[in-house]
């Protein structure tokens, strides 16, 4: 069935806005899925805070390049072509299409967009390999409480050394005043 001109300038319109509103965007392959497979990609995706859309490469073409985004190669858009768009975790999409992947192999990761530049398919899987947003934050804050924890410890240690000695002294002191 043939799409309507008033319907692609509607779907047109609503890529441009995911566009600019997205911080970064995967490009998929879906050739061989079925509707069930999409469907739990979609809640699974929708669950993560990621929309994902399945529209003609010229319309996402056109709206990347009315997005202000750099030119999509047509090599990085091969075959039918799912865009999916990462609003809070930049790297959600990214991780969420790799993982279902592995389980269907009708998914795949083509290429992307991230930071305004436009990723070839290994750039893209390396991302999709980084721990996730919360998990990189996790590690930093476990990083920065490292020294504090030393410093604790240490202060700990001193204090607890200085009990120490007190204890000893007041028990020779008890010793000595029975004696």
């Amino acid at each position: 069935m043939a799409v309507t001109k008033e319907k692609k300038i509607q779907i047109l319109a609503n890529l441009e806005e995911e566009f600019k509103n997205s911080n970064s965007v995967a490009f998929s392959a879906y050739r061989g899925s079925t509707v069930a497979d999409l469907m739990e990609l979609r809640r699974m995706l929708r669950e993560a805070g990621v929309s994902f859309v399945v529209a003609k490469k010229t319309l996402i073409k056109l709206a990347a390049k009315n997005a202000g985004l750099k030119e999509i190669p047509e090599e990085s858009l091969e075959g039918p072509v799912a865009a999916v768009f990462s609003h809070d975790d930049e790297l959600a999409g990214f991780q969420l299409l790799k993982k279902f992947g592995k389980k269907n192999e009708a998914i795949e990761l083509l290429s992307g967009i991230f930071d305004g530049e436009v990723l070839d398919k290994a750039k893209v899987e390396a991302l999709a390999s980084l721990p996730g947003k919360q998990a990189l934050i996790g590690q930093l804050v476990g990083l920065l409480a490292a020294p504090l924890r030393g410093i604790a410890g240490v202060g700990h240690s001193v204090v607890a050394g200085f009990v120490r000695a007190l204890s000893e002294v007041q028990k020779k002191k008890a010793s000595e005043a029975l004696s």
